[in-house]
């Protein structure tokens, strides 16, 4: 029992040990945290001290956010804006159909709550529809690049790309005369 005291150990064992505990560790951090801001978003967005505007039926709205962020709105569509965007947040909430020129440049990312869905741009124009008695939910990026987030599964999407999330959370491409529905809503211009 004494040799075996007195034998070098090697340093390896722990120090693998170490670098797999601080990458757990590390890997938890992200984790909580990404959904702590989850939660802030969602919290900002239902907050009493939100605006909410609504176009009118037959009408369209447009508005431009405070971070320069154009925005046309369909008729019957209600958009929702935290208190503290542009500060703290820059998301917003589509309750109808509504397309998007986000503007670049800010260091927060923008994005859009419509059904299910997150969507997380930079410097991006897309199209969102969600009526709260559809059957689903389509996004489509007109240009540039965009990330929708369902239910914890990211599905990047490129210029001329859609993505349809039914009430489940499935997600699949929308077929033309699903399309056409958000062109009808929303004029391109």
């Amino acid at each position: 029992h004494v040799g075996d005291l007195s034998k070098a150990r090697s340093w390896k064992v722990p120090v693998l040990i170490g670098i797999f505990a601080a990458a757990l560790t590390g890997g938890v951090m992200w984790y909580l945290t990404s959904l702590g801001a989850d939660r802030a978003v969602t919290r900002a967005l239902d907050s009493s001290e939100a605006r909410t505007l609504i176009a009118q039926p037959g009408q369209t709205a447009k508005l431009t956010l405070e971070d320069s962020t154009h925005v046309i709105f369909g008729a019957g569509s209600k958009l929702t804006i935290p208190k503290d965007f542009n500060t703290q947040i820059r998301a917003v909430k589509i309750e109808g159909a509504a397309r998007f020129s986000v503007a670049s440049g800010n260091k927060l990312p923008f994005e859009i709550r419509a059904g299910k869905a997150a969507v997380i741009a930079t410097g991006t124009t897309i199209t969102a529809r969600s009526y709260p008695n559809d059957p689903f939910t389509i996004v489509q990026v007109d240009s540039g690049t965009a990330t929708v987030r369902v239910e914890k599964q990211d599905h990047p999407l490129t210029a001329g790309q859609a993505l349809l999330i039914d009430r489940e959370g499935k997600t699949r491409t929308p077929n033309a005369d699903e399309l056409a529905l958000d062109r009808a809503v929303i004029h391109h211009e």
